[in-house]
């Protein structure tokens, strides 16, 4: 086996990989390795169609990897750590120009 074949069988290796992750930012990190051996491949062997391919597929992967990065690193609170404040509290609020008291404070009731 040629060393250009074994570029070959790793950049066929990495496209295998892609379709078994179900992770976003792992997939898109090894579908632009696999872009990359693939470019190598091609460039190597002078095959056009692959090198145009795989060239084109860099800057689509890494747009959609910088997104994933992006999307992975928004802190999501669970929903039991937003309480339910009720329609009262959002027109005291409003009422009050979005000054919040302490609970022991005498409660300001909103006109009628």
């Amino acid at each position: 086996m040629r060393a250009v074949d074994g570029v070959g069988y790793i950049a066929s290796f990495l496209v295998l990989l892609t379709f078994y992750m179900k992770e976003m930012v792992p997939l898109r990190a090894a579908a632009l390795c696999s872009n990359v051996a693939f470019l190598i491949y091609g460039g190597l062997l002078h095959l056009t169609p692959i090198v145009l391919l795989h060239g084109a597929l860099i800057p689509i992967n890494v747009c959609r990897l910088v997104s994933a990065l992006r999307a992975s690193s928004i802190e999501v609170l669970p929903d039991d750590a937003v309480p339910d404040v009720g329609p009262e509290f959002l027109e005291l609020y409003r009422l009050h120009g979005g000054a919040v008291t302490s609970a022991t404070s005498e409660r300001p009731t909103a006109p009628t």
